[in-house]
Order: structure tokens, then sequence, then C-alpha cells
């Protein structure tokens, strides 16, 4: 997975990544384990909440998806 947009966990535990495949997931940088949370997003950014909610853009809308 080649990154296009990244964003931190407010703990700075986890890396949340949008790669070249459109998908978006996290990557514990503790242990490198890497989850899929939703596939087909844009690829403009994401934002990490403070609420664990990861805020990302998909046909032009907002979502919102649990990190967790």
């Amino acid at each position: 997975m080649l990154p296009t947009a990244v964003c931190f966990s407010p703990d700075g535990g986890t890396l949340g990544v949008i790669g070249s495949d459109l998908a978006l997931a996290k990557v514990s940088l503790a242990d490198g384990l890497v989850t899929t949370l939703v596939l087909d997003v844009d690829v403009r950014g994401a934002t990490w909440a403070a609420d664990d909610m990861v805020v990302f853009s998909r046909g032009g809308a907002l979502w919102r998806v649990p990190a967790s």
C-alpha cells in the first residue's frame, strides 16, 4: 500500500492511512498491524477525532467511521 494521505490517532499510537488503492486503514505503530476500515474513499484526506471516529470524504460528502 502506497500512502496518499495520513492522520494520527489522538493518542499518537496509530496511523490512519489512505492508500493508493483508496482504502482507509489504520496501522498500529507498536506492532505494524494493518486493519482496513473502509474501501473507496477520496484521496483528499482524513482526520481522526477525539471520539475515536475517523472522518473522510467519499463522493463529495463527509463520512464518519469508528476506528475501533
